[in-house]
This record gives structure tokens, C-alpha cells and sequence, in this order.
């Protein structure tokens, strides 16, 4: 819980983008990059309590049998309400996984 709470809050610090790129501020980490972690979807803000929902997303660019246990395959047809929008978070480098 208290990783989850750190990433969360670190998350909000650092600044989040859209998934759709409309943002103004921009998300550098996408579901196929090295230092993925998971993919958080918020509604009306970057607060922790906007937090409907995390998952992980499977990376796209790697064969079935690379995928992550558990990953979500088809995320991008996940349906998300008008307000909302998907955040994809990575691990920082010198953070220890």
C-alpha cells in the first residue's frame, strides 16, 4: 500500500498527460517502454481521489509469450467517459523496482 500511495503521489507531483496527447502537458511514458509500471484512468483531475481505476497494460511490441501475467491486452479499447483520460506511469531510473 505504501508503494502504491508513493507512486500515485509522485505521479500527481510530476504532471500527467492525456492518453489522446490533447494535454497540455505531456506524458513521456507509453505502455511499451523498458520502465512501464501500469496505466491509471482519472475523471475530473490529477488527485488521488480522481483515481477510478489502474491496470497493466500488455506491451504490443513483444510476442504473447513476453507479455506480462496478467496485462491487459486491448486496453485501448477500454471505454472511458467524457472528463476522463488514461495515464500511463513508468518506473523513474533510479528508482528501485
Amino acid at each position: 500500500m505504501k508503494y502504491y500511495l508513493t507512486m500515485v503521489i509522485a505521479m500527481v507531483i510530476w504532471g500527467c498527460g492525456e492518453e489522446d496527447n490533447s494535454s497540455a502537458v505531456e506524458s513521456h511514458c507509453e505502455h511499451y517502454d523498458e520502465l512501464y509500471s501500469r496505466t491509471y484512468i482519472f475523471c475530473g483531475g490529477y488527485g488521488v481521489e480522481n483515481i477510478q481505476t489502474s491496470f497493466v497494460a500488455c506491451n504490443s511490441r513483444v510476442p504473447r509469450e513476453q507479455h506480462r501475467e496478467g496485462c491487459l491486452d486491448d486496453y485501448d479499447l477500454v471505454d472511458i467517459d467524457e472528463g476522463c483520460f488514461m495515464h500511463h506511469l513508468c518506473y523513474d531510473e533510479l528508482e528501485p523496482m
